[in-house]
């Protein structure tokens, strides 16, 4: 997935370490083990094939049974595709700044701001030193995906390829989450490991302050921000819009 000419937000406190960021002009990837969602990157491949052979036993759908027992004779595969994606760096972003409950749980209740950001190829695309995976939209799902996929294959009338099938387990590893957390309209890019990654000044497109960030909050970022190298930096403010709304207001250049 290409994210270029989009412009993509990170929700921030008003913390030292979100300050850092900006002054140091880098990006953390997290560890799974960090993410607030307990089955991000963390669903077991394994016991979700297992359990897709319970159900078949379960249903006495022998066909099935026996499609399934084919996929299970390479475990050691589900294992290492357990343990990569347990190391992967993950670099949560928005597609929208003006959603109250994001603003509430990642912005210190509205007294922080977001970042937005127009990824450049060098921080998008694994095409570079910083071992970058690439970006995706998240998917959700109301199911463990990975047991609806090998339901599915049992049923097709073909095994697919084998490059076919190794990205489709991995894409669900690294970027399908339950659907509660849809309203988080998450992008992601994701890193072979964990760690910062520096991001260029032209990346960085706008700050949106939030509802209830005080003002010298305001000022000590616009101070961080006023080299000539940000002046296209556009500076915004979330204000209260009808029906319980947000929306965002212009607040101009440095």
């Amino acid at each position: 997935m290409s994210i270029r000419n989009q412009t993509l937000y990170k929700y921030r406190g008003y913390t030292a370490h979100a300050l850092e960021m900006l002054v140091n002009r880098e990006c953390y990837f997290v560890s799974p083990i960090q993410l607030n969602d307990p089955y991000d990157c963390r669903i077991n491949i394994r016991e979700s094939l297992r359990a897709a052979l319970e159900t078949a036993e379960k249903n006495q759908n022998k066909k099935i049974q026996e499609r399934l027992a084919q996929f299970g004779k390479i475990d050691h595969v589900y294992e290492r595709m357990d343990k990569d994606l347990a190391s992967l760096g993950v670099f949560s972003l928005s597609k929208t700044p003006t959603h109250v409950l994001l603003w509430s749980h990642y912005a210190s209740n509205h007294s922080g701001f977001c970042v937005g950001l127009r990824p450049s190829d060098s921080l998008a695309t694994h095409e570079n030193p910083y071992q970058i995976v690439g970006a995706s939209d998240v998917a959700y799902s109301a199911t463990n995906p990975f047991i609806e996929y090998f339901q599915e294959l049992a049923l097709a009338p073909t095994v697919p390829e084998w490059n076919e099938f190794w990205v489709s387990l991995l894409s669900m590893g690294m970027a399908v989450k339950a659907e509660s957390w849809k309203y988080e309209e998450e992008v992601r890019i994701l890193r072979q490991i964990p760690g910062t990654v520096p991001f260029s000044p032209r990346d960085l497109t706008e700050i949106v302050f939030g509802l209830n960030m005080e003002s010298q909050n305001r000022t000590t970022i616009r101070r961080i921000l006023s080299g000539a190298e940000w002046a296209h930096v556009s500076f915004k403010e979330i204000v209260r819009a009808d029906g319980f709304a947000l929306t965002v207001k212009d607040m101009g250049a440095t």
